[in-house]
């Protein structure tokens, strides 16, 4: 009985060494956790200016009303960041009403394709558009990719958080310190909700006055290729979206996207698609597949300063007045 008892002591002994490592690792891996976890929660502008802008958006799209009032024509236009930089609804409105019956939002998020499951949540939440301007193609798998970034964003909320840190800290020093750069994040979301989700990327603005020199190109530029868009009417994506268009009376416009003068070659008809206009419509095309603007209008590479947005804004005032006029 005593051997018994001894042995069962020195089991017990060794269960409670095995163990023990264990549980002080899941201790340090928690309160690492719940570290992280209160500083991004106390501090959620030591974020970079694309995240805090799409965390705004998505937020502004769950929770908040972005059609107020009865207005005739409610348009809300998609896109990755050259919309979202692009298009300014409070120009918009003032150019094809003059009477408020028209209101717009820009609902372009920054280096994203997908724009079904915000219309979702908007449509579940009764706020209905009238007519839906569609920048990109709509991805046949867009929402398996989505559940896959959602999960990793809810179980780890501050994943990149030492990386923001540091990049934060490094900005910091050319734009009046902590503090300061700390409140331009923070103004920098409010604008952006005030303007209806137009947001100009100042982040990615380095010539002077926001202007691309008139020399600028790169090696990439292609001007003798005609880029084109191709929105597939195969796929569960354009099944929802024609369902919508169905239940809701949408109008979905397929409206030009823009590039540089010489990123590509000139294009002043859209052929493309019309099967998709043809079949259907509830769909329709209004305008080439781009606009060509001169260095001038972009304060980068990519996305346009204040002054391109009101241009591609006025194109875009243009098809629009026509497309309803009868």
């Amino acid at each position: 009985m005593l051997c018994n008892l001894n042995f069962n002591k020195i089991y017990s002994d060794d269960r409670v060494l095995i163990f023990f490592p264990i549980i002080r690792i899941v201790f340090i891996i928690t309160s690492v956790w719940i570290f992280l976890y209160f500083v991004s929660f106390l501090f959620p502008y030591i974020k970079a200016g694309h995240v805090i802008i799409y965390d705004a958006k998505e937020k502004m799209i769950s929770d908040s009303s972005i059609f107020p009032y009865k207005n005739k024509f409610k348009i809300i236009i998609f896109g990755n960041s050259k919309v979202l930089s692009g298009f300014i609804p409070k120009y918009f409105d003032k150019l094809t009403s003059s009477n408020d019956q028209v209101v717009s939002y820009n609902i372009g998020l920054p280096g994203c394709q997908h724009f079904v499951h915000e219309l979702e949540i908007l449509l579940e939440k009764k706020e209905i558009p009238t007519h839906v301007f569609i920048t990109l193609p709509w991805e046949r798998w867009e929402k398996r990719t989505r559940k896959d970034s959602e999960l990793m964003n809810y179980l780890f909320p501050f994943r990149t958080l030492p990386r923001d840190i540091i990049l934060f800290a490094l900005r910091s020093t050319t734009r009046g310190g902590l503090k300061r750069y700390y409140d331009f994040a923070k103004q920098s979301e409010r604008l952006m909700l005030e303007n209806r989700g137009y947001y100009f990327i100042e982040g990615q603005s380095h010539f002077p006055n926001d202007i691309l020199p008139s020399d600028f190109e790169l090696a990439s530029d292609n001007p003798n290729f005609q880029k084109k868009r191709n929105f597939s009417t195969d796929g569960d994506v354009f099944k929802k979206l024609s369902r919508f268009a169905k239940e809701y009376g949408i109008m979905f416009f397929i409206v030009p996207t823009y590039y540089r003068c010489g990123e590509y070659a000139p294009i002043f008809e859209n052929e493309n698609n019309n099967t998709l206009v043809k079949n259907n419509p509830s769909y329709q095309i209004l305008g080439p597949e781009y606009y060509l603007f001169e260095n001038k209008y972009f304060s980068d590479q990519t996305h346009l300063n204040y002054q391109g947005a009101k241009l591609y804004t006025e194109n875009l005032a243009s098809l629009f007045s026509r497309s309803i006029t009868p």
